[in-house]
């Protein structure tokens, strides 16, 4: 079992470092600078020349606000009936919840 766990332990570690040399070279191999031939600077071939135009700004005109709608006033609620003890439920005819 030792051996066995040992053995897991260095192929995962020499995995990751030929992993992490793999992709360390091809990122250095990717960026490197190409070579020069001599009496070239290594400036970009094509440059572009742009001039500005300078625009008017156009004038914003500010909108006039238009003041808010006054809403309606609402009618009072009106008044709640007075059931007080007249209200009286379904009776079924269990004595256990008459009171």
């Amino acid at each position: 079992m030792i051996a066995t766990r040992s053995r897991r332990l260095g192929a995962a570690l020499l995995s990751t470092a030929i992993g992490l040399l793999l992709v360390g070279s091809s990122i250095l191999w990717m960026n490197r600078k190409a070579d020069l031939r001599s009496g070239e600077s290594g400036t970009a071939i094509s440059q572009i020349v742009a001039e500005k135009k300078e625009k008017p700004k156009p004038k914003r005109e500010v909108p006039k606000r238009e003041p808010p709608k006054r809403q309606p006033k609402r009618a009072p609620a009106p008044p709640s009936a007075n059931l007080g003890s007249a209200l009286a439920g379904l009776d079924f005819g269990l004595p256990q919840y008459e009171s």
